[in-house]
């Protein structure tokens, strides 16, 4: 033997393993070739299959079914589909009997042989549903699909139909594993198609036991199975996600050029009316966007017109489009044809209409739309915004004018009666109190032309009206005024004429009916970085009533308010009945001068109220240390 055989015998076993090696491999490249057929066959009618599945969801209805979806109501249609889909996978798949296969004979109504077996390819669009839509989608589709192949097979679907099941749930729970239902990868989306084989395989060796046929079905179904329902799944979402891609690049595309003719826009939409800026919006929105024309129109007729609009929305047409009515009166976007009215509206009321003419109806897709409601929501939402700062500026009008018309009644007459009354006895008290009153009278009429006072100028004010009261009440009444150190009041800013109603409403209800008169002390320290200003007097005080309407913030309870007396009304003890803070001919409220100083400065700066533990009362506010939109107005001192 070592004569013939050179090594000996452990040479013998190498050499005989390599000969088993060899035809090992020859014998694996035959069944390759053996099962090649079968895999053709299959790929080919799953590729049939993808087509049609893809043709379906490029359908307008179907179209946002190809993605992941919210809502109950969209995941079960979606189930739906991809159920119908799995039908179309059965009717699309082979039966093999001993090597041979042949397409699936439809509606049968008997069982099929023992030796046949079905292909089935309807785990390919239950999983694509799975992977959209996680395992409660995966879950409809496979229950549709069953349903279906029991239809389709008949008495021997049973396998197909667990399955068909299993493979939904299975795709559903991996897309969930692999971060929750969505487009995946195609090479994740290939793992997931390896895996549906074992599924069905499984189901029909467990269906079958351990039949030889069952066996020889596995093994020539098997590995041609693997490769297409891998290659299907990856192709599906490779061809998926690209198109997705390109629709949010187009997308994304469309939103800047939107982005920049709303920027563009906006600078022209100077005021609340559309008249103002209707021609330059209907130019604009036409020519950046590359519309076929476009138009603004306000609730009756058309303003303005670029392109071609639609016929009877030319300028100045008059507004009777059913579409136009629509979206004015529910106050959204409405699509007609080939064109999209979306309302404009400021503050709770539509006040125009934008008309956006496209070349033809398809071309109006979701993109489109959401741009065209983006469009006029922002222009509502600057027209709300310049409706809402003019009647900011009203009010503002309105209170200073109501400063003003409160203050001429009963102080101009009064101080006028004073001034004739010293102009006999007492001329050159007469001349101050006459310059006096001409610089209060100044300070309170031109306070509409500035939005803020500096702290310095309106202790000035209060100094001259501290004058006029203490000729007026024969020093009687005294108003001091203070400022400590530290406080800089020509740098510190505050709404005008918010310290003397103050002051005015300390004289007339805390001291003109106390016996002997009393001080009022006005105070500016410094505190917390700004300014505290503090008004006190040594009169009645305030009511417990009025005192526990006032908030512990400072803001006055509008409820408890109506019915809070002033202090030095009848209820604080007074002579005099007054009415409830607030109420016309009250004289400056205090709640006016909370809310003014509340809405310029913020809730730090609102008033705080308390009566003095010595006698008297107490209103005191914060001011801060800067105000950067600040710029100094012409103080009375500096008129003279």
């Amino acid at each position: 033997m070592a004569g013939v055989f050179p090594g000996g015998p452990r040479a013998l076993a190498v050499g005989e393993k390599r000969r088993r090696g060899v035809g090992s491999q020859r014998g694996v490249g035959r069944e390759a070739v053996r099962l090649m057929p079968l895999f053709w066959a299959l790929l080919e009618r799953a590729a049939l299959l993808l087509l049609v599945v893809l043709m379906a969801l490029e359908l307008r209805p179907l179209r946002p079914l190809a993605a992941p979806v919210t809502g109950r109501r969209l995941r079960a249609l979606q189930g739906l589909l991809f159920g119908a889909f799995g039908a179309l996978g059965t009717a699309f798949g082979l039966v093999t009997v001993d090597g041979r296969w042949s397409p699936v004979p439809l509606f049968l109504h008997s069982p099929l042989p023992p030796e046949a077996y079905v292909i089935d390819l309807a785990p390919i669009p239950v999983a694509i549903g799975g992977l959209l839509g996680g395992p409660a989608v995966g879950g409809v589709a496979g229950l549709v699909a069953a349903g279906a192949a029991r239809l389709l097979v008949g008495i021997g679907a049973a396998p197909l139909q667990a399955a068909d099941v299993a493979a939904g749930l299975v795709a559903g729970g991996l897309s969930v594993f692999f971060g929750g239902p969505r487009l995946m990868v195609p090479a994740r989306a290939f793992f997931v198609g390896m895996l549906l084989p074992i599924v069905q395989v499984g189901a029909v060796l467990v269906a079958r036991g351990d039949a030889p046929s069952a066996v020889r079905w596995a093994d020539e179904a098997g590995p041609p199975l693997v490769g297409v329902m891998g290659a299907a799944l990856a192709a599906f979402s490779a061809i998926i996600l690209g198109a997705q891609q390109a629709l949010w690049q187009a997308s994304a595309r469309k939103m800047r050029q939107a982005l920049s003719v709303l920027e563009k826009a906006l600078r022209h939409v100077a005021g609340a009316e559309p008249a103002a800026w209707a021609e330059d919006v209907a130019r604009l929105l036409q020519g950046e966007l590359g519309l076929e024309g476009a138009a603004v129109a306000d609730e009756r007729r058309v303003l303005a017109s670029a392109g071609r609009p639609p016929a009877g929305l030319q300028a100045g047409s008059a507004l009777r489009h059913p579409a136009a009515a629509e979206a004015l009166f529910s106050r959204r976007a409405v699509v007609d044809g080939a064109n999209v009215f979306v309302p404009v509206e400021a503050g709770e009321k539509a006040i125009g209409l934008l008309v956006l003419t496209f070349g033809r109806p398809e071309a109006i897709g979701p993109v489109e739309e959401a741009i065209a409601h983006g469009i006029g929501s922002l222009l509502s939402k600057q027209l709300s915004a310049l409706e809402a700062e003019r009647y900011r500026t009203l009010a503002r009008e309105a209170e200073l004018r109501a400063l003003q018309a409160q203050i001429h009644p009963h102080f101009l007459f009064n101080t006028l009666t004073m001034i004739h009354a010293l102009i006999r006895r007492d001329p050159e008290r007469a001349r101050r109190a006459v310059v006096d009153l001409a610089h209060v009278l100044r300070y309170v009429l031109t306070a509409d032309d500035r939005e803020w006072a500096t702290l310095d100028a309106e202790l000035a004010f209060v100094r001259a009206y501290a004058e006029i009261v203490h000729a007026r009440f024969s020093g009687r009444i005294r108003i001091e005024v203070r400022v400590e150190a530290g406080v800089d009041p020509t740098a510190i800013v505050l709404p005008p004429v918010v310290i003397q109603p103050l002051v005015e409403n300390a004289v007339r209800h805390g001291l003109r009916a106390k016996d002997g008169g009393g001080t009022v002390s006005v105070r500016a320290m410094p505190e917390r970085g700004g300014v505290l200003v503090a008004v006190e007097d040594d009169g009645a005080g305030f009511p417990p009533k009025f005192l526990a309407a006032w908030k512990t913030a400072g803001e006055l309870d509008p409820a408890a308010a109506a019915e809070a007396p002033f202090a030095g009304s009848a209820d604080a003890g007074g002579g005099k009945k007054e009415r409830p803070l607030g109420a016309a001919g009250t004289g400056i409220g205090l709640k006016n001068v909370d809310a003014r100083l509340r809405r310029r400065l913020g809730p730090a700066s609102g008033l705080r109220i308390e009566n003095r533990s010595e006698g008297g009362a107490a209103v005191r506010f914060w001011l801060p240390a800067e105000r950067p939109d600040f710029r100094p107005p012409e103080t009375p001192a500096a008129r003279r």
